[in-house]
């Protein structure tokens, strides 16, 4: 384990600045949750009291015979530095700084902060904060914070950027239906990042499941590395906020213009296996669904209820999610009919009516017989007033689902709760006995599309990096079309074949090289999309209708160079480009291409590299598959070969840094033939190329 994970979470000793005996001061709460819990030695440093809270105080760390694990500082701003220096020459090697008015407050704050983070550096001591609302150790009755108390104990660890949602926590697991092992309030993160949290958290056998609340990344490529890793074998649930503030790109191509910040951000993590929220809600709602119900191995999902239209309003929302309430078996059906009110319904979902003398039994005897049925995956029993009123249909909910569990079963249960205050003893009673109770159907929805197993990929082989350092920093450059046909044909892209002429001579003789029909396409230093700058002439079929498209491309757009192309047979039209994201790094867009690419803004996004079988996956996840089968007349695209394409696409762009961002389009697809007729490409010059 490292040393500063061990120091931080399982400290013997904690020397504290800041404390105070003064009653509602942050000071006095802060040391009072840590007097009351705590199991090891406090060490109060203050040059006034004699005793805080009982315990004895110390004028410096220089009175203290023992070797300090972990320091808080919870002094004035103006404090803070000399606090930090002190640490450092008595050998403390973690410290929380819980002082607010650092870099969240302007330039001179971030002087401050920076002074800090270079002290802490010297000495060799990892930094939590500022700003930090402080840490949670339930297993080691830890209360680093001014939280209230500690949170009930449990297997859910929470790193947020925010001090609010670390007392939303607390607030979450009174309410019931989930403990936590750990809580982590990072700050500024002037130091300790969200990685270097989450990778500790990945390895610590008391985190089953790990919440993050996240504002901004440190190093975003790093943490989709790390999730990457824990994935596989642990949840980890991201809610990241400021997504309103994600603006457009400021770019050249038509890559870049389609992926926003937050696009980047969601697509990249959802790629690493982590499992997507947008609100606090849902973040806790699926970190206790996981940590109390097994996760969702499939979509096909059974609904029981006692309201035929809260059953469509949900039925609705799983869809919207991309689950299945699947018309069941009549085997099945059979089977259920005979446990029901003659009047109900079994087509899934399973209406037991209102016949509330008969819920228990409905209930309970359809829920067997649905976790027993290989047809679905999970079952949402819907508790809607009067079914919620009823202790002995909890009861039955609850002896149903134990029973199953015993037997093997691995189909998670969650409860659909629609019903009043009255009726929250019933619910608390299915959360004790871990089944996830939600508040109508909306958050039901949302959570159980969180708790769906990912489709993880294996890693694709990480690619080749050229050795080569910017000589230059930061001039950036677009290619001419000459240079990208060269550079894109050394990378085994489709190109087709084209010459770059100054001016109209040459084109002539060229034009008979590749012969008839050519494309004509003017080449001006700010021409972005040639076709809405009306640069381009298609079906040129003889000498004369070129030297007509020539004259029409000079009188609309002045003198200057001109590429001419072999005109290729019409076929599906996609896009394939990449950019280097500052936190990310190189980033796959994929997508329908041509003039429909702005119109559509139908694209996927992936961080590169990504394997054969992944890209082939990724030709399924946008919206128009008609390209794909055949569109008006149009012959259909062989998904196996594009997905080799894209594959390699993605790994040449990795192991080039030199390439800052690429628009390949439009890529036409014919079958297993694909041609390559435009790009862009810009770089950093400062690279060898």
């Amino acid at each position: 384990m490292s040393n500063w994970f061990s120091k931080a979470f399982y400290p013997h000793n904690v020397a504290v600045f800041g404390a105070s005996n003064t009653p509602g001061k942050h000071g006095n709460v802060l040391f009072r949750n840590l007097s009351q819990s705590f199991q090891g030695t406090l060490y109060p440093i203050h040059l006034r009291e004699t005793a805080i809270e009982g315990c004895p105080t110390f004028r410096s760390l220089d009175a203290i015979s023992e070797a300090i694990d972990l320091a808080v500082i919870a002094t004035p701003l103006s404090f803070v530095p000399m606090n930090l220096f002190a640490c450092g020459k008595a050998g403390i090697s973690v410290a929380i700084v819980l002082t607010a008015g650092f870099a969240e407050r302007g330039t001179q704050g971030l002087s401050i902060q920076n002074e800090l983070l270079s002290i802490a550096k010297k000495a060799g001591i990892r930094l939590v904060g500022p700003n930090s609302f402080g840490l949670v150790n339930t297993h080691n009755h830890l209360n680093i914070s001014f939280g209230l108390g500690l949170p009930k104990p449990g297997k859910v660890s929470l790193i947020s950027q925010s001090g609010a949602y670390c007392m939303a926590a607390y607030t979450r697991s009174n309410e019931g239906g989930i403990g936590f092992a750990k809580i982590i309030s990072l700050g500024n993160k002037a130091d300790l990042d969200e990685t270097e949290v989450l990778r500790f958290l990945g390895k610590d056998n008391e985190t089953q499941v790990i919440a993050v609340f996240i504002e901004s990344f440190s190093n975003g490529q790093a943490f989709y590395e790390e999730c990457r890793q824990i994935t596989p074998r642990k949840p980890v649930i991201v809610l990241k906020t400021a997504r309103a503030k994600s603006g457009k790109r400021a770019a050249q191509s038509h890559t870049a213009a389609l992926a926003n910040d937050f696009a980047v951000v969601d697509a990249v993590l959802r790629q690493a296996g982590a499992r997507m929220v947008k609100d606090g809600q849902c973040l806790f709602d699926t970190a206790a669904g996981l940590t109390n119900q097994p996760p969702l191995n499939g979509n096909r999902l059974a609904i029981i209820s006692n309201s035929g239209g809260t059953a469509v309003e949900l039925t609705d929302l799983l869809e919207e999610q991309g689950f299945q309430v699947p018309k069941l078996s009549p085997p099945l059906r059979k089977r259920i009919q005979a446990r029901i009110p003659g009047i109900g319904s079994t087509g899934n979902p399973i209406d037991i009516t209102t016949d509330w003398t008969q819920f228990p039994d409905a209930y309970g005897n359809t829920l067997r017989e649905l976790l027993d049925s290989d047809e679905i995956d999970g079952v949402i029993p819907i508790l809607l007033q009067r079914s919620a009123l009823m202790a002995n249909v909890t009861k039955r909910l609850i002896e149903t689902v134990t029973d199953a569990q015993n037997r093997g079963c691995k189909k998670p249960v969650h409860v659909c709760w629609v019903a009043g205050l009255e009726a929250e003893d019933n619910r608390k009673r299915l959360w004790d006995h871990k089944i996830p109770s939600h508040f109508w159907p909306t958050r039901t929805a949302q959570a159980l599309s969180a708790c769906l197993n990912p489709t993880l990929f294996d890693r694709c082989v990480q690619p080749f990096v050229e050795n080569k350092k910017p000589t230059i920093p930061h001039n950036k450059s677009w290619l001419l079309p000459d240079q990208c046909d060269r550079i894109l044909a050394d990378g085994g892209m489709p190109v087709v074949r084209s010459y770059c002429f100054e001016c109209e001579a040459g084109l002539f003789d060229a034009a008979e090289k590749l012969q008839f029909p050519v494309v004509l396409k003017a080449v001006r230093p700010k021409l972005v999309h040639k076709t809405d700058a009306g640069a381009v002439r298609l079906n040129i079929e003889n000498q004369a209708a070129l030297k007509k498209a020539v004259k029409e491309l000079k009188d609309r757009l002045g003198d200057g160079p001109f590429q001419l192309q072999k005109q290729v047979k019409p076929g599906s039209e996609l896009l394939l480009g990449a950019f280097r994201d500052p936190s990310f790094g190189p980033i796959l867009l994929f997508g329908v291409g041509g003039f429909l690419t702005e119109l559509a803004k139908d694209t996927v996004i992936r961080h590169c590299p990504i394997g054969i079988e992944e890209a082939f996956d990724l030709t399924y996840q946008i919206r128009s598959q008609v390209l794909f089968d055949g569109f008006r007349g149009l012959p259909p695209v062989d998904r196996s070969s594009l997905a080799k394409i894209i594959s390699s696409f993605s790994l040449w762009i990795a192991s080039r840094p030199w390439i800052l961002e690429i628009d390949l389009n439009p890529i036409i697809g014919r079958r297993d033939k694909f041609s390559l007729v435009d790009a862009r490409i810009l770089v950093d010059t400062g690279y060898p190329l």
